[in-house]
């Protein structure tokens, strides 16, 4: 049976409104899960895998596990995200209060230099 994929626009290419009309989800041929994935090398033609490589073999995780990690990662990108933006928006915001006071300051001894001059 020959190898069958699933073919549908890309989520950036949905996100950003690029789907054409002519192209809709339209599936060509569908990913059967249920059956599994079977080596394209026969087990006389494979090469003899390496110490290294068995062991990496052995701990492999399955799809779904991969992609939770990922969901998982991106999680906790986002979270350092807004956690650097809440700190970054309380340092703009005291920053702001600084200018506003040295701006405060620097009009009244604007304003002080101003009234010495008419003096």
């Amino acid at each position: 049976m020959a190898a069958t994929a699933a073919f549908s626009p890309s989520i950036s290419g949905i996100l950003e409104d690029e789907l054409e009309a002519g192209k809709a989800l339209s599936v060509v041929n569908e990913i059967d899960l249920t059956t599994p994935r079977a080596s394209l090398i026969h087990e006389e033609a494979a090469p003899p895998p390496s110490k290294g490589k068995g062991q990496a073999e052995a701990t492999e995780m399955s799809p779904f596990e991969e992609l939770d990690m990922r969901i998982g990662a991106i999680e906790e990108s986002i979270e350092w995200g807004e956690d650097t933006l809440v700190k970054m928006h309380g340092q703009i915001t005291h920053l702001a209060t600084d200018v506003s006071e040295q701006l405060r300051a620097l009009r009244k001894w604007r304003w002080k230099k101003f009234i010495e001059g008419l003096r």
